[in-house]
């Protein structure tokens, strides 16, 4: 397989797994969670072409997507920020669907904190609160805004990662 599948494989196992933790997070048990086959593409319409000069490339994740049995998940955007051919950071949209219960900080709180290999620790950029854990050589930033889910995740040697998390704060869904 090449360099750039088996990237782009990263990035989608990356995806199924967040998928799979939101579906683990306990909800309204009224509203059933949305299969995987049937998570939408989410369109993100004022979405810049770059940030901090990293190319914006919206990921295919939809066989990735069907792997999933369930989520609180109804759509979903992936994001790579690269550098050349270099993917520097992946940006991850997600909208919940009616069933996640996201106002409450148990929902999430239990979203974050299967995301990374670190525990998050809670700080506040531009006026949001903004959940910090780390992966393998990758940092990530968790936030919501209304009813979505984004994670940023960054290549530990990428020299300005809390830059970019304060521009990839300006998004709107």
């Amino acid at each position: 397989m090449t360099a750039r599948g088996l990237r782009l494989r990263s990035l989608g196992a990356a995806v199924a797994a967040a998928l799979a933790l939101a579906g683990c997070a306990r909800s309204d048990a009224s509203v059933a969670p949305t299969p995987g086959k049937a998570v939408k593409a989410l369109e993100i319409p004022n979405l810049p072409p770059d940030l901090l000069g990293l190319k914006i490339a919206k990921e295919d994740v939809s066989q990735d997507l069907a792997k999933v049995p369930k989520a609180f998940v109804d759509s979903l955007a992936l994001y790579s920020l690269r550098h050349n051919e270099l993917v520097m950071a992946t940006l991850q949209v997600s909208r919940f669907n009616d069933g996640a219960d996201i106002g409450a900080e148990k929902f999430r709180q239990t979203v974050v904190n299967q995301i990374g290999s670190s525990a998050p620790r809670t700080v506040r950029l531009g006026g949001e609160t903004v959940y910090l854990t780390t992966g393998t050589k990758q940092s990530i930033g968790v936030w919501f805004k209304g009813r979505y889910l984004f994670v940023l995740a960054t290549r530990g040697d990428y020299d300005e990662p809390r830059t970019l998390l304060r521009k990839a704060l300006e998004i709107q869904p």
